[in-house]
């Protein structure tokens, strides 16, 4: 059984071990998702079973109390306060039963949703870092049960675990760029999906097997390289209740969302920022 190694780190309120499960490694998505979406060439999944941490897993992923906080390497679970929960199920998103009805939902209720972004953005902006508005702040709609969620090519293909580069970012300098903020809007639990791995170790890891990684190779050639010298190297899924929200380091780790053997339309909102709790 291959064990996590020191690395990425989870802050959230409870036990880690109770929101918590790794994978057997990862594997390419072949064919089409539960939606009927092929995956891209080239995806990779998580690789089932799933199990629980191990108490050597348990310490890898926690900080210490005392230690400071990388939140370049560090993914936040927070519960959302009342009075924004409350503003929130004004929105009346239980009642949004696909993804084709968001749009008319939306449009019906633009004014509270207009209202609603403007109190998130307030909430998040007391954890920014930095004097940068938030920004890249808008709402996705998801169909449930799939394994992996982000889609590339104007939504025609799933991606699988990848590495976001909004800010066009090197391999060495991705530990500089802003975390990302996603809510849960949705009814049902969610996922995310991480290797618990920073860039610079992945590229380590690499020239360890192949002796090299050249530097003109982007985010996508290090996630190719690290599934084929690496596929049994557990993927981590945390779990994102609804009202609660994750901040991670989505342009330092490979990752993706999850709605596996959910039901209903998985809703979410996202903001970036240099975001710590």
């Amino acid at each position: 059984m291959k064990i996590i190694d020191n690395g990425i780190k989870i802050q959230c309120t409870g036990e880690i071990s109770d929101r918590t499960e790794i994978s057997a490694g990862t594997e390419q998505a072949l064919g089409y998702s539960a939606s009927g979406v092929p995956f891209r060439t080239g995806a990779f999944k998580p690789r089932r079973p799933w199990r629980k941490l191990s108490v050597k897993e348990v310490e890898a992923l926690s900080i210490n109390e005392g230690d400071i906080v990388d939140y370049s390497n560090t993914v936040t679970v927070l519960k959302l306060p009342e009075v924004l929960t409350d503003r929130l199920t004004e929105l009346k998103l239980d009642k949004v039963l696909s993804k084709f009805y968001f749009k008319q939902h939306y449009n019906r209720y633009q004014t509270q949703f207009n209202a609603a972004k403007q109190l998130m953005h307030l909430y998040f902006s007391s954890f920014n870092q930095q004097e940068k508005e938030i920004i890249a702040s808008f709402f996705s709609v998801n169909d449930p049960n799939l394994e992996v969620t982000t889609k590339y090519f104007e939504g025609r293909q799933y991606t699988g675990l990848h590495i976001d580069n909004w800010e066009n970012a090197s391999i060495e300098t991705a530990h500089l760029a802003q975390n990302r903020a996603c809510i849960n809007l949705g009814t049902q639990t969610r996922y995310l999906l991480f290797i618990n791995q920073p860039l610079c170790q992945l590229k380590d890891r690499i020239v360890e097997k192949a002796g090299g990684f050249h530097m003109e190779n982007t985010q996508w050639h290090l996630g190719q390289r690290f599934f084929k010298y690496y596929g049994t190297y557990p993927v981590v899924k945390i779990a994102i209740k609804p009202m609660e929200a994750y901040i991670a380091p989505t342009e330092n780790m490979l990752h993706d969302g999850s709605t596996f053997e959910s039901t209903n339309p998985d809703i979410t909102f996202t903001m970036r920022g240099y975001f710590s709790i």
